[in-house]
């Protein structure tokens, strides 16, 4: 009669798949990096730089979470009460595209000013919505305190 180790089923936490981590690196990254991140060397050292690493660490963490989705085979999604706002608001802003006189400026933007422009508005919703499908409230803390750190690190480089 040989004897059979029982391995016992442990429920492990929130955040121990890799693709969870991504996501949760990913936007905490997001979080810190966007107030203090800049590059001296380009032409719009403040604006352009900052929408570019906020997309790619937006999309970084949406691949992820939606890898995520898929390796558990769906998942229930977390609703809010401004869901309908923010998707009728980002309707609307895909029906002023595509009638704008200027699609280009309309999607992309423009120098110094692609925080109105369809792509960024996409990448904000996104951001949101990862936030609250992956966010939880512990973690909640962490988010806040690597906001204030980054803010805290602007202010003193301002006053230097």
């Amino acid at each position: 009669m040989a004897l059979r180790t029982i391995k016992p089923t442990v429920k492990q936490p929130h955040g121990t798949t890799v693709p969870e981590r991504i996501t949760h690196w990913c936007l905490l990254a997001a979080v810190f990096l966007i107030p203090v991140f800049f590059l001296p060397f380009t032409s719009d050292t403040l604006e352009l730089n900052k929408a570019l690493l906020f997309f790619l660490l937006i999309l970084i963490a949406g691949i992820a979470w939606l890898f995520q989705m898929v390796m558990r085979r769906g998942s229930a999604m977390v609703r809010t009460p401004l869901d309908v706002l923010l998707a009728i608001y980002v309707l609307l802003n895909i029906v002023v595209a595509v009638f704008s006189l200027f699609h280009y400026r309309s999607i992309v933007g423009t120098s110094g000013y692609f925080s109105n422009a369809l792509v960024s508005i996409l990448f904000f919703t996104a951001f949101f919505v990862l936030c609250v499908q992956t966010v939880r409230r512990e973690q909640f803390g962490g988010f806040l305190g690597a906001f204030l750190l980054s803010g805290a690190i602007v202010v003193l480089f301002n006053y230097l």
